[in-house]
């Protein structure tokens, strides 16, 4: 099932990125027609531009572990220069960008467990408290764990909260992007006939056209894949500075984006689904507790689950992110583009 679940993840990603080489090829080609039908004015150009991007993620926390995986882009753009006498001077470079981003997170959640433990311990006391001495559950259950089980409660509580596989909170975003770059470049002069140097800086618009948070790891085995997602500034700008080298009608270039607002938004960066923590906690919690105890108790007679589920979820959704908070991305990236 496992490698099903790869191969058809891996096949998907496969067939989406050659969707768009194949585009880009077709955008080429007719636009190749294009210019040779009707040609294209000394002062604007325009073509594909593909390149490979080297992401970060800038923020600093001992407490969380995230990141961002280097990816591709691939997109249009276009070159105007203000008139025939600044050919060889300066152009304006806008410009379309696709560009997935994909992320990882690790959270810290000790203090949501400890307090889920807590609970769950003092109710754990207080049913054993309130067992007769001489009653069979209480005799089975002493045998289970040790007599006098009064001296075990606290003990035995924690025995049966680590059974539950309550780890820290790892997750794993995919988003789509669409950049809008607008560049100003400088010619600063040729190293040959067929080749010139330019310095290009300018501002980049970021949309998130689309995002998913995916849980993995002991909260996905427990709440689903999709009961946390991360809460995202859907739009940002950025700064981008960089060098292009032309050569005849090719361009290689490389560009530093830095990110000026903060990548996460809300309280915490984080947006919990109230529904799905309940309805997937308190029947994992249920059944895990009967197991681990060998039906030997009511679970939800020995504890309120409806409390400990509630803990659980406000505890996740006011969870401290810490730093995570003022993370900021930036990247690096290397192109190469053609210019019709």
């Amino acid at each position: 099932m496992c490698r099903c679940k790869f191969a058809s993840a891996y096949l998907f990603d496969n067939q989406f990125i050659m969707k768009r080489f194949i585009a880009i090829v077709a955008f080429v080609f007719i636009s190749f027609a294009v210019n040779a039908q009707i040609g294209l004015p000394e002062w604007f150009t325009f073509g594909p531009k593909a390149g490979f991007v080297i992401n970060k993620i800038d923020y600093q926390d001992d407490n969380i572990g995230a990141g961002l995986k280097n990816d591709y882009s691939i997109g249009i753009f276009a070159r105007f220069y203000p008139s025939k006498k600044h050919l060889e001077r300066f152009y304006i470079e806008p410009g379309v960008i696709y560009s997935p981003l994909r992320g990882y997170a690790t959270i810290d959640t000790s203090v949501i467990v400890g307090e889920a433990r807590n609970l769950f311990t003092n109710m754990v006391v207080d049913y054993v408290a309130g067992l007769d001495p001489q009653s069979l559950e209480y005799q089975m259950l002493g045998y289970y764990f040790g007599t006098p089980l009064e001296d075990y409660a606290v003990e035995a509580a924690n025995m049966i909260f680590n059974q539950f596989g309550i780890g820290n909170l790892e997750a794993e975003l995919k988003i789509q992007t669409l950049q809008f770059p607008l560049m100003l470049g400088v010619h600063l002069g040729k190293m040959n006939k067929l080749t010139s140097v330019s310095l290009v800086a300018g501002p980049v618009l970021n949309v998130f056209v689309s995002d998913k948070t995916i849980l993995k790891g002991s909260f996905a085995n427990i709440l689903g894949p999709n009961a946390v997602q991360f809460n995202l500034n859907k739009v940002t700008w950025g700064i981008q500075a960089g060098v292009n080298v032309d050569i005849q009608r090719f361009t290689i270039g490389a560009a530093f984006h830095y990110g000026l607002n903060y990548v996460f938004g809300g309280k915490n960066g984080l947006i919990v689904d109230h529904d799905l923590v309940v309805q997937n906690f308190k029947p994992y919690f249920i059944q895990k507790a009967t197991e681990i105890t060998y039906g030997l108790v009511d679970i939800e007679e020995l504890i309120d689950v409806d409390d400990i589920t509630e803990k659980f979820y406000e505890g996740l959704r006011d969870v401290d992110t810490g730093d995570m908070m003022l993370a900021k991305r930036y990247s690096i990236t290397l192109t190469l583009s053609y210019r019709l």
